[in-house]
């Protein structure tokens, strides 16, 4: 397409929320919907080995910025749909100039998509969708179930307390803490965890992005906690979970995501020991953890979960437990502990 005409069609389909680069045109040429600078959509890069080759629904796309971020990061294909005819006809345009044919955008609420389609695919994403509502619980169960391997979240937070705040017709919840416990019930835990504060005192408190997995070589309940720590709220957010995308054919792969609540620093040192069916010490592991404080002041940077890497052996049709305890090095103290099972499938033999 000719410069000429992707510029006046960026200025036909003004205003805009996104900046796109298409060519030698930026849609920022054009009247914005918001006041400030237009948003660049960017994924975690953690994001990036797990969407390779893999499909993605994109629900509330808006302007599409989060489909394109997925296909730049090796997904295979992606769907969008918005409520919003104006926002679709961006996407569709923004996709026409870059010459994607693996993605496809569709006008529908997340109601009637969900009456529409119940085709499941490996990632939902849920972009800004959830405080849009009175009551996030429906849509957040339906389109969970339609993801296969996870989901990705974006979300404005009100701050305070743990769960939510009204803000006209909708409830905007005040932290990611609360929507890491609305999650967990539907098997999806974080690989990674992101706050940022917003720059405008006047607006929320912040926002969050989350990067929620499920795992089919979990076996029971995920992440047990230790009934001998105290029961007050912690400082520390743990999770230990089997990362299907980290897995071979001979080895589980684990990811332990942590996350700091506190406003003070935390360095800990992380112990991680393994047990059998029949009650078998196996292997042992230490690795040290560092993690900066919880946003408090309002400076664009993020606080954000750091997450540690393990891989285990396990023979097929077996179920190993993974124990895990977070020690406070300048006080020796136990934080937290957590523990999961994670399970082979019986291979059958080959023919």
């Amino acid at each position: 397409m000719e410069r000429d005409r992707i510029e006046a069609e960026v200025r036909r389909l003004a205003p805009w929320r996104c900046r796109f680069e298409l060519g030698e045109v930026a849609t920022d040429i054009a009247a914005t919907n918001e006041a400030g600078a237009l948003r660049s959509v960017r994924l975690p890069n953690v994001a990036r080995a797990a969407l390779v080759g893999r499909t993605v629904l994109d629900a509330g796309c808006n302007e599409g910025g989060y489909s394109f971020a997925a296909l730049d990061y090796g997904a295979l294909s992606v769907t969008g749909f918005d409520a919003a005819l104006s926002n679709i006809e961006k996407a569709r345009f923004v996709a026409s100039v870059r010459g994607d044919d693996n993605v496809e955008f569709h006008v529908a609420s997340c109601g009637e998509w969900l009456q529409r389609s119940r085709t499941p695919v490996d990632y939902v994403f849920l972009c800004g969708v959830l405080a849009d509502f009175p009551d996030p619980q429906p849509i957040l169960h339906g389109l969970s179930r339609l993801a296969s391997r996870g989901v990705f979240v974006t979300s404005p937070l009100a701050g305070g307390a743990h769960g939510y705040t009204t803000r006209g017709a909708a409830a905007v919840p005040n932290s990611a803490k609360t929507l890491l416990h609305e999650f967990a019930p539907y098997g999806l835990f974080p690989q990674y965890i992101a706050e940022r504060r917003t720059r405008k005192p006047d607006e929320l408190w912040g926002e969050c992005s989350l990067l929620l997995k499920r795992s089919a070589l979990l076996a029971g309940d995920a992440n047990e906690p230790d009934d001998l720590l105290p029961r007050a709220e912690p400082a520390l957010e743990m999770h230990v979970v089997p990362d299907d995308d980290a897995s071979t054919r001979e080895r589980i792969g684990i990811g332990i995501c942590v996350y700091n609540w506190s406003e003070q620093s935390l360095d800990l040192e992380a112990e991680v020991t393994t047990e059998t069916e029949a009650g078998e010490r196996g292997s042992s592991e230490r690795a040290l953890v560092e993690l900066g404080p919880r946003l408090a002041d309002v400076d664009g940077s993020s606080s954000e979960s750091t997450t540690l890497p393990l891989q285990f052996d396990v023979a097929s049709g077996e179920t190993l437990a993974v124990h895990v305890t977070m020690r406070d090095r300048s006080t020796g103290r136990n934080v937290a502990r957590r523990s999961t099972r994670v399970s082979r499938p019986s291979l059958s033999p080959p023919e």
